[in-house]
């Protein structure tokens, strides 16, 4: 059978053409419920433009899965009319290539040599495939023996019984590494098992930091082995994680709410809300991730460092929000918290009190508190507490602390005229948003002027001090109470 395909792709700024948005309403409207953007996004992917697949994929599809509640199946099932346009190519060939497919069906995109183990510990011939790779049904790509159409492998992996799918897929959990052998382990499992939730678990982990939708997809996963709600939450938890770092919002909200319905441990619904406000943060309710990090952070008593580095994300939600008093209040607890102890988190809450004092237009505060205590050996403190120093008009003390991050140790001749090349503010914020031990020019950022300081964290992991990137190369933002207007005229002067 012969289907014309639509293409779609997207332009250069990311923005969906026409033949996807025609995509997307022919998917939308087989399915039996609405669909989740998210899960909208898997089926056009799999469908690949195909009419026939944009119509039958959606259609199969439960309540559960339609509104992301439940993953979607793996491969994704096909629907009947699917299912018959592709079956009579499966009848030409032989019963033991048939068979045989179902291995490359559900293994998916796998090294040739570990297909071929796993054919062998299943019993099937070293030839056994010839004769689809003849009829051209699969093919060699790069070394790995892949479908020639995808939408075969739908039908080959779903046309086959369940009780030898089960097994396809223990034996591809043995043969292969991970991270993709957790999702072949939990495809060989139907009940409730700890071993199984511990070993897709270390699957995930693994694949977390290259691949965190995989990671997230595991985790899901492995949560559905779980019997005990509150380790189903904090799976769902850790997928809710890794979908943040992907920029999946709408998926992230979507496991949040699962994962509040099932939480009862306190300290897990705790870091359910903080992960809620950091997303609400994210997509514009500063002042509500602000109160709920601050919240968090004040029923953490025993221990001060989680609690600052909540107060130093509560800090930058409420700068995004213009409300330097909510910011400066939560800096000061930060600050107290961490003053006694030292470290990189110490320094972290100093800039950030600083930071909050300048933006107040309480100079001779911000000033006394970076240059009367002594700077940490932490590039990205170094860098900060020089960007401060450059808003203050502290270029001389700036530019001492930018020579240790970049390693510089210029000479007495040269130090006069580096100070002069850095006695202007842009040129401060240029030098700081060099990383350690690179030299730019500050000729080649010269066009970033125009951006703001901000603070970049990612999931939870990732959080607070140590995810501070300076980008601020024209002084601070405009928050309520900003710099005294005796400033702002020298600014513009210079």
């Amino acid at each position: 059978m012969t289907c014309s395909v639509i293409c779609w792709p997207s332009d250069s700024s990311g923005r969906r053409t026409p033949g996807s948005r025609s995509a997307r309403r022919r998917s939308d409207c087989s399915a039996p419920h609405p669909l989740r953007r998210f899960v909208a996004d898997r089926l056009l992917a799999g469908a690949e433009g195909n009419p026939l697949a944009l119509t039958e994929l959606p259609a199969v599809l439960t309540p559960g899965q339609c509104s992301g509640h439940l993953p979607l199946d793996d491969p994704l099932t096909p629907g009947e009319r699917l299912r018959d346009a592709h079956l009579p190519t499966l009848a030409r060939l032989p019963d033991s290539t048939r068979a045989a497919l179902l291995v490359p069906a559900a293994a998916g995109d796998v090294a040739g040599g570990d297909l071929q183990r796993a054919l062998e510990l299943l019993g099937h011939a070293p030839d056994a495939l010839l004769p689809a790779e003849e009829e051209g049904i699969v093919e060699l790509r790069r070394g790995r023996l892949v479908f020639a159409d995808r939408r075969l492998r739908l039908v080959v992996y779903h046309d086959a019984p369940t009780s030898r799918r089960r097994s396809v897929h223990h034996v591809l959990a043995q043969v292969l590494r991970e991270p993709v052998v957790g999702r072949h382990l939990a495809a060989a499992h139907t009940c409730p098992s700890p071993d199984v939730v511990r070993a897709v678990e270390e699957a995930a982990g693994a694949a977390e930091e290259t691949d965190p939708d995989m990671g997230a997809e595991l985790y899901e996963r492995a949560a559905g082995f779980a019997d005990d709600h509150d380790e189903t939450a904090r799976l769902l938890y850790l997928a809710a994680v890794c979908r943040q770092r992907a920029g999946a919002a709408e998926h992230v909200q979507t496991l949040l709410g699962r994962a509040m319905a099932l939480a009862r441990a306190p300290a897990l619904r705790r870091e359910l809300a903080v992960l809620q406000a950091r997303q609400r943060g994210a997509t514009g309710h500063r002042r509500t991730a602000h109160r709920v990090l601050r919240d968090a952070a004040g029923r953490l008593t025993g221990e001060p460092d989680r609690a600052a580095r909540l107060l130093l994300e509560a800090v930058d939600s409420a700068v995004h929000a213009a409300d330097s008093r909510a910011a400066l209040g939560s800096a000061w607890q930060a600050y107290r918290l961490t003053r006694l102890c030292g470290g990189d988190l110490a320094e972290a809450a100093a800039v950030h009190l600083a930071q909050v004092l300048a933006l107040r237009g309480e100079r001779g505060q911000a000033c006394e508190l970076l240059l009367g205590q002594t700077a940490g050996e932490a590039a990205r403190a170094l860098v900060g507490r020089a960007e401060v120093l450059g808003w203050l008009e502290e270029y001389e003390a700036a530019c001492v602390l930018l020579d240790r991050v970049l390693g510089d140790q210029p000479a007495p001749r040269a130090a006069g005229a580096r100070k002069r090349r850095l006695g202007r503010r842009r040129d401060v914020g240029s030098a700081a948003h060099c990383p350690p031990g690179v030299r730019r020019s500050t000729r080649a950022v010269t066009g970033r002027t125009g951006a703001r300081p901000v603070k970049v964290s990612h999931g939870s992991r990732q959080t607070g001090p140590t995810a501070i990137r300076t980008v601020s190369t024209a002084g601070p933002p405009a928050v309520t109470g900003g710099l005294p207007h005796s400033a702002r005229r020298r600014r513009r002067r210079r």
